[in-house]
């Protein structure tokens, strides 16, 4: 690595590290730092953990088990700010920066890492709703790309598996695409179908229902 590309990747680093500090009160998680610093995953691991397991109290998604064709479209997407552009979007930002700061290699040293690992065990953490109402909502609203139970869309693999992700992740990406929030750019094609989607949805209620049932498959 170069030594400007080497700096801006420590800054990036440094970022979320305050970041972590901030969102946690100060109180260090071990696991997340239990890589190497010239690991392939380590600037990726402060939020996303050594094993891409995920953050359900930072609301970083589960890498570990996801579609890599699905990884690939979401680094391009933030490569192109069609996610992290918006201020508000203060975890989307921080991943945009994130990954403009590495290269070409660098990524795909990182996303061979994440590939190489088992998908882990499903998130212990279940959000209250009603499963009932959830089920319905999603068959009507998510299952065509998203498959029956969330295992993802297997054609082009451009729908990500649901199933496997934290509860709390999931919620504010919907919450994200109903806002336009994520999925605004007119270029963004899939961000914009998840977001003509999540409009569809009645109220934030709706959006929990079916979060608690997809935490169920």
């Amino acid at each position: 690595m170069n030594r400007p590309v080497s700096i801006l990747v420590s800054l990036t680093t440094l970022g979320a590290v305050a970041w972590l500090y901030l969102q946690t009160g100060g109180h260090r998680d071990p696991v997340a730092f239990a890589l190497p610093s010239d690991h392939p995953f380590f600037s990726c691991a402060v939020c996303h953990g050594a094993h891409a397991e995920g953050n359900e109290a930072l609301l970083t998604p589960r890498l570990a088990g996801q579609r890599p064709e699905y990884l690939r479209l979401q680094i391009d997407s933030f490569q192109k700010e069609w996610r992290g552009a918006d201020v508000q979007d203060v975890q989307g930002k921080l991943m945009s920066d994130a990954i403009r700061s590495l290269s070409p290699e660098q990524l795909e040293a990182a996303l061979a890492y994440v590939e190489s690992l088992p998908a882990g065990p499903r998130p212990a953490l279940r959000l209250e709703g009603n499963l009932k109402r959830g089920e319905y909502l999603y068959r009507r609203t998510c299952a065509i790309c998203h498959g029956d139970a969330g295992e993802g869309a297997v054609a082009e693999a451009r729908a990500p598996r649901l199933n496997i992700q934290h509860p709390g992740y999931v919620e504010r990406q919907l919450i994200h695409f109903r806002s336009r929030l994520r999925g605004f750019h007119p270029d963004d094609e899939l961000g914009n179908a998840m977001s003509f989607y999540a409009q569809g949805l009645p109220d934030d209620e709706a959006i929990r229902d079916i979060v608690a049932w997809l935490a169920t498959q």
